[in-house]
């Protein structure tokens, strides 16, 4: 068996052979390109779904009003939580995030699925939003948050991926804090995968830099970062000193990796990090985020 693959790894790799390979994997990488094209839906606008199944147009940095400063505020010392739900394909996900839900004032989810993840919070009598990246057999997928009280307005954007052309998204959250006379933004991202160069990864760093610059008070950014090679690492390191962010770091820390990296990342700034962990969970192909936070006094 040893013998006829390594016959026939010579017969690819042999110069007659290799223009032949060569159309075959175009022709085949255009196919899955085209095949997924016809499964997958993408909206024309960035729209943001609530768990009443309102859709508002709220591409950053335009912001739809979901609440009121009475209704939205959080303590002093409060917790988010991040997790890659894996489109809720795996079973026990809602018990995860009933778990969540416990612990976590805010919750940020990547590849969560309309049809299950909102029906969930809808149930729990949650606040929920999330925007819709794409649609998968007629059911949108995207990055939410949910909280018990929703946030005082969102908006969020969408890249596509340069090879498979499905975009990945983000949404932002504002929160009023109850000591302060400040607003808490809290971003799920889900961040460009599928590319070999640096510069589509970059790019979607950048949008959120030209975000947050419009706020100068707390914030923290949550997700999955698909940090799977060095050079992705060295990036986003190089990017979140820039704009001075602080990564949560995790003693126990058993993120999901790939090629040995952590993929998913929680940055703050204007807040103090009281504590944090990794929940393990086989619910999805992550790990989730728990991450609790205080607020200070600007002269701190």
């Amino acid at each position: 068996m040893t013998g006829l693959f390594r016959a026939w790894r010579v017969v690819i790799i042999s110069k007659s052979h290799k223009r032949l390979w060569w159309i075959i994997a175009i022709v085949g990488m255009f196919g899955s390109v085209v095949a997924v094209a016809s499964y997958f839906d993408i909206p024309q606008k960035t729209n943001v779904m609530t768990v009443q199944q309102q859709r508002y147009a709220a591409e950053c940095p335009g912001w739809v009003k979901l609440a009121d400063e009475q209704v939205s505020t959080l303590p002093k010392q409060f917790s988010i939580a991040s997790w890659n739900i894996y489109k809720t394909q795996n079973t026990g996900w809602n018990k995860v995030l009933e778990k969540l839900s416990r612990q976590a004032d805010v919750i940020a989810l990547q590849e969560a699925r309309e049809s299950t993840t909102q029906n969930f919070w809808r149930q729990l009598g949650w606040s929920a939003t999330m925007l819709e990246a794409f649609s998968m057999g007629r059911q949108s997928v995207g990055v939410q948050l949910a909280s018990a009280k929703p946030p005082l307005q969102v908006c969020g954007s969408r890249q596509r991926e340069p090879l498979i052309r499905l975009p990945k998204s983000l949404i932002v959250g504002v929160y009023p804090l109850a000591d302060q006379n400040n607003e808490l933004w809290v971003i799920s991202l889900h961040s460009i995968n599928f590319s070999l160069q640096i510069a589509p990864y970059l790019q979607q760093l950048n949008e959120i830099a030209r975000l947050i610059e419009q706020h100068d008070g707390p914030l923290v950014i949550a997700g999955d970062f698909n940090t799977w090679s060095k050079r992705r690492q060295q990036v986003l390191q190089e990017w979140m000193s820039k704009y001075k962010l602080i990564p949560v770091r995790f003693k126990n820390d058993k993120r999901s990796r790939f090629f040995g990296h952590a993929l998913d990342h929680m940055f703050y700034r204007g807040l103090k990090s009281v504590r944090s962990r990794v929940i393990t969970t086989d619910a999805s192909d992550h790990n989730a985020l728990l991450a609790t936070f205080q607020t200070i006094r600007s002269n701190e």
